[in-house]
């Protein structure tokens, strides 16, 4: 940070972010460690309490030489001091559960690296300090070399300590501050609200009664989430109001009857729901009675030209346009989905319409080729199908036809085998004890068969982060989608009508219009089913057979242990984010945010901007116009740090305000979280659409362990979730904070020169700013980095090997790349200033603290069905790889820890970027 420019507020306003929760405006006493307590009283102490001190204080000299003498024994003889050798085991092949195929074991006699220098000051005797190295030495496993396997040497004491949970498919640091913070919301949850008489309530203030309001909302949603026994009593009722409007907005045809020579439908040929509901039952029992399915038909249709019939029937492009927009206004997508963001094209802060592909059942492409995942697909969406249709429905073998998707878009599977005996007349019908479980079958495998040509129509991820590919304006008029997009767009209520729409796949429009056009309504309708049974299927009691189903996919996908008790009251604190997440933040930072941990936290942050500045300077592979352009992006980027300003969480007013539009209703669980979806999508269309963006507005609540970078708005972004420990503590030393939350920071800025983000230039714009040689030469490195990565690979449960996408991951890759800022930027603090006191018990340089410190924050353990899953959805690369291929890029690393050349923390070969 300049010491002659100032710099603005984080947040871009005058106030500090936190008030305190008396209203003062006096600045807060800051807390004193315990030492400091003990040196500098504020009032004077007692005989008792100085002797309380005393003792205190040699406790804790004692406990951190202790803890010294045990880490150095056992450093000691870890580096070999005793003549044993230490057996290496290559973790390039692990999964993040530390159960992989090892395909390199050797021996080592290399003696653990040795602090490049001594610290210069003593040990850090405060109860922090020696909390904070005995948390650290847990994380340690000093059997192993770091200059081999830093992985496993700063994270297995770790994973060694948390095995997985049974209900949980990944655990890791990230988790487990989520966890903590979930528990502070808990503590204000289960708090009774104060009760007050008839004279209080009414002297009570307008601040003070939305402050109760807001808590009474809170705590409604929560309780309501906690009533399980109630949510098991109502059983599906919910889905089936939803089930039923999908049905109604989209009533499927179903053939009479097809002839068997010319294929052909006769006039009469076509059942509505209604009737079928009328003579299925019928049916089944004249077939069993030796009567022809014939005779059980009502005949009122059989004079009635089918013109005429065709003419009382809304069109196909009536009912596609009421069905897609009733699902997508309850948050269920299908077939594609829509999004309001920045045209960054013409003016990244005017919002404007973009059309995205839909999500699927199964979370990726590949899931669709595996033959096991697959049959275990179909049955759970044969479930759904059966809970969710009415029972007469599926009754009569003729009512099902083989769908036949475009075979081009991808191969459908077999057709099932016939479903059971033949009429007397020889049409082939099921037995009746199974005759609705085959048709349900057969319906189920036609919707898989639909959704895999529809996922296979979808663009790869690393096509839609592509603004290259994704970025393809075009006119309203002439975006096609088989419906009536104008009718649609009118629905949600836009306050200005969209004149154009950014389609982020062209290609994808085309093949989901041929391919929907090619399916029959009744697998057509069966498929909006089934999406909105997987969107709230989880909002239903835990023994209704639609959320058993969903859980049993999952349970597949994730390789959790199906049935595991998971905890509850977690369950519905996350509920409770996607209801009233706003409510939620304004309650942490209340507590969890000090004034303090602001200021430390935009001091690391500027200080890592400072060092990208610095370092733009001095890039070879950069000309001086391009170097230029970057330095002006880097100083424009607007950090923001605690929580959002829209609304406002100083004011239980305008938070009450925020969430008037979505009223909780007590034992109306459901209905309150689809309410809440529901209104966000509407405020999202009728506020933001056609206008310009509110830069108050987050992407995330105040208590989400994340961050992010927001290309078309240039701003950093950290929730207050997550600056709490092991990511951030104002009292740590710099080597902690800046290898950890400086790590996060310096990541987010990376990203506004990554394989995404230097494609926009500092005003949100994407276009061109770098010229053609610095382009090629960037893009050769950051190829260096995409090939790196495509050699990492996770075992799978089956024992076979899923290589990390490297092109996928790219940009987050490059963005771990930004580490070496928060390096600069810790070195740069610490000018002028004395040397960090260390933590006791640690035999490490703060140097090696500061790769520690970045190592525990990817600590984790997964299935190895999630890490599969992982690598073929998620952007980030799995967590060890976080690790290693960072460090293995970072020649200070080898330095630091005197890594002979050659070894796999210091390789020969390197990718050079920043």
């Amino acid at each position: 940070m300049s010491d002659t420019t100032p710099r603005p507020s984080t947040d871009l306003e005058s106030s500090p972010l936190l008030a305190h929760r008396n209203g003062d405006e006096e600045e807060a006493p800051q807390n004193k460690s315990f030492l400091a307590a003990l040196t500098d009283p504020t009032r004077e102490m007692t005989a008792g309490e100085k002797l309380l001190g005393a003792v205190a204080l040699i406790f804790l000299v004692l406990a951190a030489t202790f803890i010294g003498l045990f880490s150095g024994l056992k450093h000691r003889i870890s580096s070999g001091e005793t003549g044993s050798t230490t057996t290496i085991t290559d973790y390039i092949t692990q999964t993040s559960t530390q159960t992989a195929t090892q395909t390199e074991v050797f021996t080592s006699t290399v003696p653990q690296p040795a602090p490049t220098e001594s610290p210069t000051q003593g040990p850090c005797l405060t109860s922090e300090c020696v909390m904070l190295a005995s948390s650290m030495l847990g994380y340690l496993d000093t059997s192993l070399d770091p200059c081999e396997d830093f992985v496993g040497f700063a994270t297995n004491g770790w994973v060694k300590a948390n095995p997985l949970p049974k209900s949980k498919a990944i655990w890791g640091s990230f988790n487990q501050v989520r966890a903590n913070n979930q528990k502070v919301i808990l503590e204000i949850l289960k708090k009774p609200i104060t009760v007050k008489s008839v004279e209080e309530l009414k002297k009570e203030t307008p601040e003070e009664i939305a402050e109760r309001d807001n808590l009474v909302k809170m705590k409604t949603v929560f309780d309501d989430c906690l009533n399980e026994d109630h949510l098991d009593e109502i059983g599906t009722a919910p889905l089936l109001d939803i089930v039923d409007a999908i049905r109604a907005s989209f009533p499927a045809v179903y053939p009479k009857s097809v002839d068997a020579k010319t294929q052909t439908q006769s006039k009469a040929a076509w059942y509505s729901f209604e009737e079928l509901e009328r003579n299925a039952r019928v049916a089944v029992d004249r077939i069993l009675n030796g009567e022809t399915a014939e005779s059980s038909i009502v005949k009122e249709e059989e004079d009635v030209e089918e013109t005429d019939f065709k003419e009382k029937e809304p069109s196909r492009k009536t009912k596609l346009t009421n069905a897609l927009a009733y699902l997508h206004a309850k948050g269920i997508s299908a077939l594609f989905e829509f999004n309001v963001e920045g045209d960054v094209g013409v003016d990244p802060q005017f919002q404007v319409l973009s059309l995205y592909q839909s999500s699927t059942g199964l979370p990726a492409k590949p899931y669709y080729d595996e033959v096991s995942i697959v049959e275990v697909y179909e049955e759970v969406v044969a479930t759904l199908l059966s809970e969710l249709l009415p029972k007469s429905l599926l009754s009569d073998a003729s009512l099902l036809v083989e769908s036949s998707p475009d075979s081009s878009l991808w191969p459908p599977f077999p057709s099932w085998p016939s479903p059971g005996p033949k009429t007397p007349e020889g049409d082939e019908f099921p037995a009746p004890e199974s005759s609705r479980s085959n048709l349900v079958k057969k319906l189920a495998h036609q919707v898989v068969v639909f959704e895999t040509a529809l996922a296979r129509a979808g663009a790869d991820p690393e096509d839609i982060f592509d603004p290259t590919k994704a970025y393809n304006p075009t006119p309203f008029e002439d975006v096609e989608l088989g419906i009536d997009l104008a009718r649609y767009v009118s629905a949600f209520a836009p306050r200005n009508f969209p004149s154009k729409i950014i389609v982020t796949s062209p290609s994808f429009v085309k093949k989901v219009n041929k391919l929907v056009a090619n399916t029959d309504d009744h697998v057509l309708q069966s498929y909006f089913l089934v999406r909105a049974a997987f969107k709230h299927a989880n909002l239903l009691g835990p023994k209704v057979e639609v959320r058993l189903a969903g859980e049993k996919l999952t349970s597949v996908l994730r390789g959790t242990k199906l049935g595991a008790e998971v905890d509850r009251e977690e369950v519905c604190a996350g509920h409770l984010d996607s209801v009233v997440g706003h409510l939620v933040g304004a309650e942490f930072i209340k507590t969890q945010f000090p004034g303090d941990s602001k200021v430390k936290g935009e001091r690391i942050i500027f200080g890592i901007i400072d060092a990208f500045k610095e370092r733009l300077k001095t890039i070879g592979w950069m000309d001086d116009a391009s170097r230029k352009k970057a330095i002006a992006k880097a100083e424009a980027i607007t950090p923001k740090i605690g929580y959002p300003l829209y609304p406002n969480h100083k004011s239980p007013i305008a938070l009450r305000n925020y969430y008037a539009r979505s009223p909780v209703n007590s034992g109306d669980f459901f209905e309150d979280v689809v309410r809440a979806t529901e209104s966000d999508l509407a405020k999202s269309w009728q506020a933001a659409l056609g206008n310009k963006r509110n830069v108050d507005i987050w992407e995330m609540n105040a208590h989400t362990v994340n961050a992010y970078f927001s290309p078309p708005d240039n701003e950093i972004v950290f929730p207050s979730g997550i600056l709490q420990p092991p990511f951030f503590n104002a009292e740590w030393p710099g080597y902690l904070s800046y290898g950890s939350f400086g790590a996060v920071a310096a990541h987010e800025l990376a990203h506004a020169f990554d394989s995404t983000g230097s494609k926009y230039d500092d005003k949100g714009f994407f276009r061109d700013w770098w010229s053609n040689s610095t382009v090629k030469a960037f893009e050769e490195r950051a190829n260096c980095i995409a090939e790196q990565y495509s050699k990492f690979y996770v075992v799978g449960p089956d024992g076979k090997q899923v290589h990390v996408n490297g092109n996928l991951t790219n940009g987050e890759n490059i963005g771990d790349f930004g580490l070496r800022f928060a390096w600069k930027a810790w070195k740069a603090s610490l000018e002028g200033q004395k040397e960090e006191k260390i933590l006791p018990g640690l035999p490490y340089t703060a140097e090696q603290m500061f790769f520690l410190s970045f190592g525990r924050i990817w600590a984790s353990t997964a299935s190895p069905a999630q890490a599969v899953a992982g690598v073929r959805t998620d952007p980030h690369s799995p967590n060890q790889f976080r690790i290693e291929g960072t460090l293995r890029n970072f020649p200070q690393f080898a330095e630091t820890f005197n890594c002979p050349k050659g070894s796999r923390m210091n390789p020969k070969e390197r990718c050079e970027l920043w």
